[in-house]
């Protein structure tokens, strides 16, 4: 017999999160990518609580942040990226 349990140890309200996989890091920074007039640009952000599928963005974001899924080729902070449509 078995039996899955979830024990809950910590809440918090009022918070931004984020799916964990739009996170980058990089040298020990963390960063996501963010749509910012029309640019793909790197946005260096501060990270709290996660979970197997979510993250605490602490610092670094705004309410109204486009954030944009990670894209495999290298992206240069203020440059635009080849995505179709961007």
């Amino acid at each position: 017999m078995t039996a899955k349990v979830n024990i809950l140890v910590e809440s918090k309200k009022n918070i931004m999160i984020i799916p964990t996989s739009y996170i980058e890091e990089t040298s020990g920074t963390k960063y996501v990518l963010v749509k910012d007039k029309g640019q793909e640009v790197k946005k260096e952000v501060t990270t709290g609580l996660t979970d197997d599928t979510n993250i605490e963005i602490t610092e670094g974001l705004d309410i109204g942040d486009i954030i944009l899924k990670k894209i495999t080729s290298a992206v240069k902070s203020g440059t635009s990226s080849l995505l179709p449509g961007g």
